[in-house]
């Protein structure tokens, strides 16, 4: 059961470790102005991001089996509890774990946040453009977009 609880957890923070190198690579793309790659970034995320749930999905459902709890309870069950009941290396590789992957998390929120500011301003920037270039049918060029 701790054998199985442990892979888990490690699938998960090798998924997420895996999430944020390419949440990175989206942030140095979107710097660079390098759109052609970020259909390509989105796929490899969605598809991380659909094992991450998967392996979320086993998370709960082991919970579910070895506790014998709803749903719902398992899906609240937090990490901490469990490590506060658990005893020598296993408390201390889940104690690992539960600061690894929360650290990962919290990278992700970063630089999810950092490409939604860098997205929004460069959609900005070309709305300028296009306004500046079309300004009261006073148009700079004579183009319709």
């Amino acid at each position: 059961m701790i054998k199985q609880f442990l892979d888990i957890l490690e699938r998960e923070e090798i998924i997420l470790s895996q999430l944020v190198l390419v949440t990175e690579y989206q942030n140095r793309a979107l710097i660079e102005y390098k759109t052609s790659n970020v259909p390509d970034i989105i796929s490899k995320q969605d598809l991380l991001l659909s094992q991450l749930s998967k392996i979320e999905n086993e998370r709960i459902n082991l919970f579910m089996n070895i506790f014998k709890i709803t749903r719902s309870e398992a899906v609240n069950l937090k990490l901490s509890m469990i490590e506060n009941k658990l005893k020598g290396d296993n408390a201390l590789a889940v104690k690992h774990l539960r600061t690894t992957i929360a650290k990962l998390n919290n990278k992700l929120i970063q630089l999810n946040n950092e490409n939604k500011i860098l997205a929004n301003r460069g959609k900005q920037s070309i709305n300028n453009i296009i306004r500046t270039l079309n300004q009261n049918n006073n148009a700079v060029f004579n183009v319709k977009i």
